[in-house]
C-alpha cells in the first residue's frame, strides 16, 4: 500500500512538471507570434507571461535546419498600415483617372450621334446651302445656280427673255447674281426700261442748218436738205436757180 502511494505521488509530480513545461513553451510561442506580426501591446495589453526558471529552452533545429527565407533585394517592403499612403483614397481621386476625354466615343461629330451633318459644308457645293434634316445634310443650290446641291452650275439668265432686260438693252450674265442690263446706243434708261433718244432735239441731230432732221428709233437721225438746197443733209448748199 505504501509503495502504491509513493508511485502515485511520483506520477502526480511528473504530470505537474510536464504541464508547467508545456505552458511555458506555449507562452514562448505566443510571445514570438505577437512579436512577429506586430501585435499592438497597447496600454490594456496583458503583460508577457513569465515562464519562470523552469521554462523549456527554445528548440534547436540543429545544423540541418533550413536558413531563414531571404526574399532578395527586389522583395516588396513589409506592409505598413500606419503609412499615409497605405489606405485607398475613396474620395475624388478614387478609381482610375480617365482624363478629360474619358467616356467620349466615336472621336468627333457623327451624323447619327447628334452631331451637325452640315459641319464643314456637309459635302455640299460651295454654291449651295446645307440644311440639317433628320440628321441628314440636305444641299440646295443657291439662287442663280442649278444642280443637285452637291454640284451647282451657274444659270445664264440672259438666255431666257434677254435676262429680263429691255429689248433695247444688252444683257450681261453675272455668275450667281442677276444680269447687268445696259441700254443700247440711241436709248436711255436703266436697262430694264429703255427709251429712244431723239437726237434731232439737240443740235438738229447733227444735220445741216438747211436740213430737216428725222428721228429714227435706236438709230441715227435722217438729215434731209431743205428745198433749194442740195447735199447729204449734213452738208447742204444752195441751189442757184439762175444758172
Amino acid at each position: 500500500m505504501l509503495k502504491v502511494i509513493r508511485w502515485t505521488r511520483a506520477g502526480l509530480a511528473l504530470t505537474l512538471a510536464l504541464q508547467a513545461s508545456a505552458c511555458s513553451s506555449l507562452a514562448g510561442i505566443e510571445e514570438k507570434v505577437a512579436y512577429t506580426f506586430g501585435a499592438d501591446s497597447g496600454p490594456d495589453a496583458a503583460p508577457p507571461v513569465d515562464a519562470g526558471s523552469d521554462a523549456a529552452p527554445p528548440v534547436d533545429a540543429g545544423p540541418d535546419a533550413a536558413p531563414p527565407f531571404d526574399a532578395g533585394p527586389d522583395a516588396a517592403p513589409p506592409f505598413d498600415a500606419g503609412h499615409p499612403d497605405a489606405s485607398v483614397d475613396a474620395g475624388t481621386n478614387a478609381g482610375t483617372d480617365a482624363g478629360p476625354d474619358a467616356g467620349q466615343g466615336g472621336g468627333g461629330q457623327s451624323d447619327g450621334g447628334g452631331g451637325n451633318p452640315c459641319a464643314n459644308g456637309g459635302g455640299c457645293s460651295v454654291n449651295a446651302t446645307c440644311a440639317a434634316s433628320g440628321g441628314v445634310a440636305v444641299c440646295t443650290c443657291n439662287s442663280g445656280f442649278t444642280g443637285n446641291g452637291v454640284t451647282c452650275t451657274d444659270v445664264n439668265e440672259c438666255v431666257t427673255n434677254n435676262g429680263g432686260c429691255s429689248s433695247y438693252a444688252s444683257c450681261t450674265n453675272n455668275v450667281g447674281a442677276a444680269p447687268t442690263c445696259t441700254c443700247n446706243s440711241g436709248f436711255t434708261g436703266n436697262g430694264v426700261t429703255c427709251t429712244d433718244v431723239n437726237e434731232c432735239v439737240t443740235n438738229n441731230g447733227g444735220c445741216s442748218n438747211y436740213a430737216s432732221c428725222t428721228n429714227n428709233v435706236g438709230a441715227a437721225p435722217t438729215c434731209t436738205c431743205q428745198s433749194g438746197f442740195t447735199g447729204n443733209g449734213v452738208t447742204c448748199t444752195d441751189v442757184n436757180e439762175c444758172q
